[in-house]
């Protein structure tokens, strides 16, 4: 029997779109001005830039007022020292031979993430004024943040591998695992983000609980099983392999979240407004547990059939015939998950009132009440949309064939 242990601390490059905040680095300043003059129809581009240019002085030229500006660093700014979001990991793990064809192993790791980027405004941050314009605008501070935030996967896994005969490899791999937090902290396009809302950005409107709840994370994935068994035939023509692959892949989770107007709770008479220049008109609030549903089960097998000839003065040709999905199993991965409030549209308040507005609630005091305060689209005149299929990319990847060829050498 092997034992072993380890921890590691893994540190992200510091993400430049973070860094550079309130930077006009490679952003230079840019100013709009409106052409109010007359319509220029059928006249040659030097005769509309010359009219264009006269109007423009007209006005003021430079220091006439533009009706839009871009000015790098004028309202994000870092907050002191900004560090790169990183995980914690440690692992404890088992292994030991099974005879002399195969073995078998567990691991238990555990990973904290710490360092979330976060943006912050608050009363305390207070304003900026373009210089400009004279406009103004709540200033946005980016820093770290390891009091609020929190991102945890804890996971076990098994794998085995057994040479049954000479020439049949069995094996498998099992995760058992959990993500859970309040933090996603990351997007495909812009790699790491950070976090606003809650107790960070207008507190005053978004700092509660159900605003950024703790729970299951959307790349929670509680079992993953993938089985395989490999045949191997040498022949004075080449060399055959078989191989087929099952895949089980538990759902994976999604929750009822939905905006809700904060005029509902803090009306534009509230002093409280005054205390920002743009205080949000909206807010997201969490109805019930994060990530409290699923999405299917995933199920698919998966055969190849590789072949390739003997070498010749090291090269050999192969043929590889793949087919994914086998049985073309449909489950659904994604879909509608839309909420209804009384920002939105209707909610089915009891007999008879299928249609009424959904009643506005206070999210600091209040429980909402499903067909009261909020409601599905399921159920509703609006149709049966929440949980339904929105396109292609819904459901798992149909049955697919692939074909490769090639020389090695």
């Amino acid at each position: 029997i092997r034992l072993n242990a380890s921890y590691s601390q893994y540190v992200g490059r510091l993400s430049e779109t973070i860094a550079g905040a309130g930077s006009s680095n490679g952003s230079p300043a840019y100013f709009g001005y409106a052409y109010t003059g007359p319509d220029l129809l059928n006249v040659s581009p030097r005769v509309a830039v010359a009219a264009a240019i006269a109007n423009f002085n007209a006005n003021g030229g430079v220091n006439g007022t533009p009706f839009v500006t871009s000015i790098g660093g004028f309202d994000t700014k870092l907050q002191g020292t900004i560090k790169s979001p990183h995980v914690n990991e440690f692992t404890v793990g088992a292994g030991t031979q099974i005879g002399t064809n195969g073995f078998i192993r567990a691991d238990y790791i555990n990973r904290e993430y710490a360092d979330f980027y976060v943006t912050t405004t608050n009363q305390q941050t207070g304003f900026v004024v373009e210089p400009k314009t004279g406009a103004k605008s709540d200033l946005k501070l980016v820093t770290n943040d390891n009091k609020f935030l929190s991102r945890k996967y804890n996971a076990v896994q098994a794998q085995a591998q057994y040479r049954l005969f000479q020439r049949v490899n069995l094996g498998t791999n099992y995760t058992y695992s959990t993500l859970k937090g309040n933090s996603i902290g990351e997007n495909s396009g812009s790699g790491p983000i950070t976090t606003g809302n809650f107790v960070f950005q207008y507190p005053e409107f978004n700092g509660f609980k159900q605003n950024l709840p703790k729970g299951f994370l959307p790349d929670d994935q509680t079992h993953k099983v993938r089985a395989w068994a490999s045949f191997d035939q040498p022949t004075f023509v080449g060399n055959f392999n078989l191989s087929v692959l099952e895949r089980f892949d538990s759902g994976t989770p999604f929750s009822t979240a939905g905006l809700i107007n904060t005029s509902s709770y803090i009306p534009s008479t509230d002093p409280i407004r005054k205390k920002y220049v743009s205080p949000p008109p909206t807010t997201t609030y969490f109805f019930g547990d994060r990530g409290r549903f699923r999405w299917d089960d995933v199920t698919a097998t998966d055969v190849a059939l590789n072949y390739s000839t003997p070498s010749i003065r090291g090269l050999n040709f192969y043929v590889n015939a793949e087919l994914f999905n086998a049985f073309n199993e449909d489950a659904q991965i994604g879909g509608n998950t839309g909420v209804l409030t009384a920002r939105n549209s209707t909610c089915k308040q009891g007999p008879n009132r299928d249609g009424a507005r959904c009643a506005t609630f206070n999210p600091f005091t209040g429980t909402p009440v499903e067909g009261v305060n909020w409601q599905t689209a399921k159920g509703t005149k609006v149709g049966s949309t929440f949980r339904d299929p929105t396109s292609a990319n819904s459901f798992q990847t149909p049955r697919l064939y692939r074909f490769s060829v090639g020389l090695r050498f």
